[in-house]
């Protein structure tokens, strides 16, 4: 299990040199089956998908949109690669520091070490916030390092959903809107023969007003995948044509890097 904490202070693993960023703000727990969380210590939270938490722990993918004060982006393929190293952003020289117990900065330069372009650097925190941060792939890695796509299981899917209950902002990959509507059937299914076996239709009804909110907000973030609007959602309300384009819309596979609408949550760009 590896532990990353996050904050302004030097005792940090990754330090953000920002005003707003709290000492200690927030930890971030590796755990040996690749399943990670994020609890924020701070004052004034931090933005996960979109969305604010404030002194509560969340599950995280490598793929969230996980932004602090400042307009500071964690890149987590980033980060995973070498949580060992100091990584000091908002600051105009030495922007990694090598791990003091590392016998020669050749042999301990860590894979994402890189030069001030690697994220952007950022002249004031005005401009931070108008301009997050970007990474570049570091000459010394290999090509394809961080082009590798970040597979999602089943549960993975169906956790990343109900996680992001009402959030309708960000990105949604193919994996996780089909496994969602896989489960979603299944259970679908199950309660619609409860309901016929004890004569009411209790069951299939709470169910379907317990995913309705998550169902739509899914729909938007794929939606957005693609490089459209949420509120193409109502096309459905087109007969038979309208549901034809929105099938295909889903099927199609993530817009290319980023787009105005977050990050690839294939971890990609």
């Amino acid at each position: 299990m590896k532990k990353i904490t996050i904050g302004r202070t030097p005792d940090n693993t990754i330090v953000f040199n920002e005003p707003t960023v709290s000492g200690h703000h927030a930890t971030l727990m590796v755990e040996d089956n690749g399943s990670m969380t994020l609890t924020d210590h701070s004052t004034n939270g931090t933005m996960v998908n979109g969305r604010k938490i404030k002194n509560e722990t969340v599950g995280i993918h490598a793929y969230d949109d996980i932004r602090f004060p400042g307009g500071n982006m964690l890149d987590m393929n980033k980060v995973l690669s070498d949580s060992s190293s100091t990584v000091r952003i908002g600051q105009s020289t030495e922007r990694f520091a090598t791990p003091v117990s590392q016998p020669s900065p050749e042999a301990a330069a860590p894979q994402f070490r890189s030069s001030e372009a690697d994220y952007g650097h950022q002249a004031s925190w005005q401009q931070a916030q108008s301009a997050p941060a970007s990474v570049s792939t570091p000459a010394s890695a290999p090509k394809d390092s961080y082009k590798r796509p970040v597979d999602m299981s089943f549960g993975e899917a169906i956790s990343s959903v109900f996680s992001k209950y009402a959030t309708f902002t960000g990105r949604a990959r193919r994996k996780e809107y089909w496994y969602f509507f896989l489960f979603n059937l299944m259970i679908s299914i199950g309660t619609l023969i409860v309901d016929v076996l004890i004569g009411l239709s209790i069951f299939s009804t709470l169910w379907s007003l317990a995913i309705l909110i998550p169902s739509l907000a899914l729909n938007f973030r794929r939606l957005h995948d693609t490089g459209r609007s949420g509120w193409y959602i109502l096309f459905a309300l087109i007969p038979l044509v309208g549901c034809i384009l929105l099938l295909v819309w889903f099927c199609l596979d993530s817009e290319p890097g980023s787009n105005k609408y977050g990050p690839n949550p294939k971890g990609i760009e």
